[in-house]
């Protein structure tokens, strides 16, 4: 954070950091390139998010719904992160310590990964009896992620398994990097992420699908660096400028910014 005139900091985040970092997150390169309309709607929902973070729910759903002039799956996508935000604020109200400890995954977390496995179980569902050809809106849509995943197929393409290992792990050393943290803002960012974290993992052995939930939880993280990078704590500095450093060695990165065949002259 910036300085004021009498050498204290200020809470206002330096604004050119901030572009920095959006502008280098991997929310903004991959969406920017591979999935646009996806990324345009998904820009709106982040606002959403922080709307929905600083309980103003109303005009968190207002927006998300707005988000749908650029793509019809966003608005599901927001209230999914309406909620999941919704939940880090009732579990922050409801604690009696305020401060986050890594690697303590409490009933809440517990919760929303439990409801990321019943979505796989549900979408397993629909696939094993057929359901596509239901009248159900958008349900029909999922057959190309679940059946006609061909088409997606490539050498260069990392799989759904190897993105959920190697997001579990960056996000294990940055969370022992942090360690605990008192700050009540950044620990809502902090648990937010790991919340979106637990709810798409069960949904990795759909790899097209999880690919596409993959933006919120880029959403989630940015969110998060903005808040580390911000901090006045060196630690919590330390753990965001790990995770966007990260974003250095992401393959799926890097093949936006050079091409595939870095991996073939491996």
């Amino acid at each position: 954070g910036r300085r004021n005139s009498d050498g204290s900091l200020s809470s206002v985040p330096d604004m050119s950091l901030v572009s920095i970092l959006v502008l280098g997150s991997i929310f903004f390169l991959l969406g920017s390139q591979n999935t646009l309309r996806q990324f345009l709607a998904m820009s709106i929902v982040i606002n959403g998010i922080v709307l929905a973070m600083s309980r103003r729910y109303f005009m968190a759903i207002l927006v998300c719904g707005l988000s749908a002039l650029f793509h019809k799956w966003a608005p599901f996508l927001g209230a999914l992160a309406i909620f999941i935000a919704l939940t880090t604020n009732l579990e922050f109200s409801l604690a009696r310590d305020k401060g986050v400890v890594s690697f303590r995954p409490g009933k809440f977390d517990l919760l929303i990964f439990s409801l990321g496995c019943m979505a796989m179980i549900m979408i397993k569902a629909i696939g094993v009896f057929g359901l596509f050809t239901a009248d159900l809106p958008l349900i029909g849509e999922l057959k190309h992620y679940l059946i006609d995943q061909d088409q997606y197929q490539s050498l260069e393409r990392v799989s759904g398994l190897t993105k959920a290992a190697l997001l579990v792990f960056l996000a294990i050393i940055s969370e022992a990097v942090l360690g605990t943290t008192d700050d009540a803002n950044f620990n809502k960012a902090r648990s937010l992420r790991r919340k979106v974290l637990m709810f798409i993992l069960p949904l990795a052995v759909f790899p097209e699908i999880f690919s596409r939930l993959l933006i919120v939880y880029w959403a989630s993280e940015l969110i998060f660096m903005v808040g580390a990078l911000t901090a006045s704590r060196v630690r919590t500095r330390l753990a965001g400028a790990l995770v966007f450093c990260a974003y250095g060695a992401a393959p799926n990165a890097i093949n936006v910014v050079i091409g595939s065949a870095w991996r073939f002259a491996l």
